[in-house]
């Protein structure tokens, strides 16, 4: 169900190469369906490539979200739709400010520096979960409380 933590040192590394193995091929399947035949978009594009990514981030949040529903949670299942949706942003973020970084390197004649770049990679993924995931779950947790779980 789980890859190699050792290739989670991006957030969309550790969602699509970590966490959750199970699924993800279906969703991709699903997504690229949508994508390739629906919308028309290229699979090589980067225009089809992240909509692929878009709507796996969507299905999952969905999916998640229709559980919590069912499992009785009262609140919180917009916010936990969103939360997924707002991974995708993040992904992009990191692809953008990765691309950044090596023209930036190429620019300078500055070499890679691998042990440095995939501890500062580490420590951004653990930041990112450290900080958002409990933005998006203690409010759902303190409003079922308050309210009730059935």
């Amino acid at each position: 169900m789980y890859g190699n933590i050792k290739n989670a040192y991006s957030v969309g590394r550790y969602w699509g190469k970590f966490w959750h193995k199970l699924p993800y091929g279906g969703y991709v399947s699903i997504a690229k369906i949508i994508s390739e035949k629906g919308l028309k978009l290229s699979r090589k594009g980067m225009k089809g490539k992240l909509m692929v990514s878009f709507l796996v981030f969507a299905m999952s949040g969905m999916v998640h979200a229709l559980l919590q529903k069912k499992l009785g949670s009262s609140c919180g299942n917009w916010s936990e739709f969103m939360w997924w949706v707002g991974n995708f942003g993040i992904v992009v973020l990191e692809m953008a400010i990765q691309k950044a970084v090596v023209d930036l390197r190429a620019a300078l004649g500055w070499n890679e520096h691998k042990a440095f770049d995939i501890t500062l990679c580490y420590a951004w993924v653990f930041l990112f979960m450290f900080w958002s995931l409990p933005k998006a779950q203690f409010p759902k947790y303190i409003c079922n409380a308050a309210f009730g779980s059935r």
